[in-house]
């Protein structure tokens, strides 16, 4: 894109209806409207999101959800989406998603490789606060 490798993005939560649940990062506050599909699913809504500046380059994120919708409510079990979505230029870039089951069983989840996501990989430990 335009400004490769600096880029913004979104990561976000959805049910298993594709309806938002929350944020859980943003960054690129300048270019963030380029970010389509989340903008669309959210409504831009970074209520209690990490939130930070355009990066520099791409790499690892690092992110963690308390199982908690936008208002603060625990989420039932179930199935739920975590999507990434990131671009480099102005217009709308690539996307991902993982499926996750919120239940009493801890649960890994790691998707293959694609060509613009890599090495991603899902913890979920029911146990754990």
């Amino acid at each position: 894109g335009k400004y490769a490798p600096k880029n913004v993005g979104a990561v976000w939560i959805a049910n298993a209806d594709d309806g938002f649940v929350k944020t859980i990062e943003t960054w690129g506050k300048k270019r963030i409207k380029y970010v389509t599909r989340w903008k669309d699913a959210s409504a831009s809504n970074t209520v209690d999101a990490v939130t930070s500046a355009t990066r520099a380059a791409h790499g690892t994120h690092e992110l963690e959800w308390d199982m908690t919708d936008v208002t603060g409510q625990v989420v039932p079990d179930g199935l739920y989406r975590v999507y990434a979505e990131f671009t480099e230029k102005n217009g709308a870039g690539p996307w991902t998603s993982m499926e996750l089951e919120k239940g009493p069983a801890p649960l890994q989840v790691t998707p293959p490789d694609t060509a613009n996501y890599t090495g991603q990989h899902l913890t979920f430990d029911p146990g754990v606060q």
